[in-house]
């Protein structure tokens, strides 16, 4: 039987059990989203800092049908 490496995604302002463990582990909470839904610096180079969320989603999933 073979076993993987044993690390594990967690994403504390994703997810409600994510957010436990990122409390209990003091991880850092990033916010990529500005009030109005645009992206901000913190979501990364490769997407566009004041574009809406919804135009990444779109641009991913027609990414993920090629």
């Amino acid at each position: 039987m073979e076993f993987g490496t044993g690390a594990v995604k967690i994403t504390p302002a994703h997810d409600g059990n994510d957010y436990e463990v990122g409390v209990r582990h003091n991880l850092p909470f990033i916010n990529i989203l500005n009030d109005d839904g645009t992206l901000n610096s913190n979501a990364g180079e490769k997407f566009k800092v004041g574009y809406m969320r919804f135009y990444h989603t779109d641009r991913l999933r027609r990414c993920r049908r090629v």
